[in-house]
């Protein structure tokens, strides 16, 4: 028995029967054994199975980004933000209102003295972030008082007044840095508030 071409078993699949034609004399007879017919799957059936195969990949793919994303995620700080209106824990608000009386105690010890001389005042907000041993990680003005006096002098009051105190046990448990966000004054009367 002999194997037959893909092509000729691709017609005879489709046809079921077969013509062998010839231009010469012969003396050979064909006889064709179904056992040897290698049946071909429908193109639909090529496509499903590609399409499957594809959203395979696709789906290995997302769950391989997903895990990456998820690692990045974890290992990213634990950033606690701080304002004056977010109600915050009593380890929180007495963190905050320590930090808030040693700016104010060194802001007024060196309120900055053109701003004195020049009778500058105004309010300003500025972002202090804190790692856990109470380093100044960074310090970013918001918004400006309209005076440059003014907003330097804020910055170089958060900077002398550096470092602050380690997080208590309870903010050190959650927090990574904690960012505190305030209003700072500088009043008509040479001093210095934060709220």
């Amino acid at each position: 028995s002999q194997v037959l071409p893909l092509q000729a078993a691709i017609r005879l699949h489709k046809q079921k029967t077969a013509v062998i034609t010839t231009n010469a004399d012969s003396n050979y007879e064909v006889f064709l054994d179904d056992s040897l017919v290698v049946p071909i799957p429908e193109a639909h059936e090529i496509a499903v199975e590609t399409s499957l195969r594809a959203r395979a990949l696709e789906i290995a793919s997302l769950e391989a980004k997903l895990d990456q994303q998820q690692q990045i995620y974890a290992k990213r700080p634990r950033i606690k933000r701080l304002t004056s209106l977010s109600t915050a824990s009593s380890a929180d608000a007495f963190y905050l209102n320590s930090w808030r009386r040693k700016i104010e105690t060194i802001g007024n010890l060196n309120y900055p003295k053109e701003a004195r001389k020049r009778r500058l005042y105004g309010s300003l907000r500025l972002m202090v972030a804190i790692t856990p041993d109470g380093a100044l990680k960074e310090v970013e003005l918001l918004e400006s008082s309209g005076h440059k006096t003014l907003d330097d002098a804020a910055i170089r009051i958060v900077r002398l007044s550096s470092p602050f105190a380690p997080f208590p046990d309870e903010l050190r448990q959650t927090t990574d840095i904690l960012e505190i966000i305030r209003t700072w004054q500088f009043r008509k009367n040479s001093s210095l508030r934060s709220y």
